[in-house]
């Protein structure tokens, strides 16, 4: 079985409470922001497919994706580039995972950043999306 298909099965039967932000700037950029959490210290999230199938697993447009990087790290995060065949942006895919717990780990983050067409992404602008996206502690 094809390891997309195994994520896309593993999604629907772990059912992991996630938090997802998708959209598109007023300068053209498209964002997607997604984490999955273990449902308890007993359970886990494992990593068994690669970076780039991860990423083509969380991208609207995963079908599509085409000429993908070798994987990169950018401090705890794994990363890849690659082209939205559907859209022709140029895009970067990460996956940044949490603390082991269990034989996996307890967290999983990941986010696409698509430069508008014609555009490329930046280091600078890879950095700070990757920086940017952690969990915030909540306001109490």
């Amino acid at each position: 079985m094809p390891s997309d298909q195994r994520h896309n099965e593993r999604r629907e039967h772990w059912r992991p409470p996630s938090v997802g932000r998708v959209g598109t700037s007023r300068d053209g950029y498209y964002a997607h922001l997604f984490l999955w959490e273990a449902q308890n210290s007993f359970s886990y999230l494992s990593t068994d497919e690669t970076t780039a199938d991860f990423v083509k697993g969380i991208f609207e447009y995963g079908k599509s994706v085409a000429q993908v990087s070798p994987v990169a790290r950018y401090k705890d995060a794994d990363y890849v580039s690659f082209k939205d065949g559907k859209a022709g942006r140029t895009c970067i895919g990460f996956r940044r995972v949490g603390r082991p717990q269990r034989g996996g780990y307890d967290a999983l983050t990941g986010g696409i950043l698509c430069a508008p067409l014609g555009k490329t992404i930046t280091d600078a602008e890879l950095s700070v999306f990757i920086d940017k996206a952690q969990l915030q502690p909540a306001v109490r």
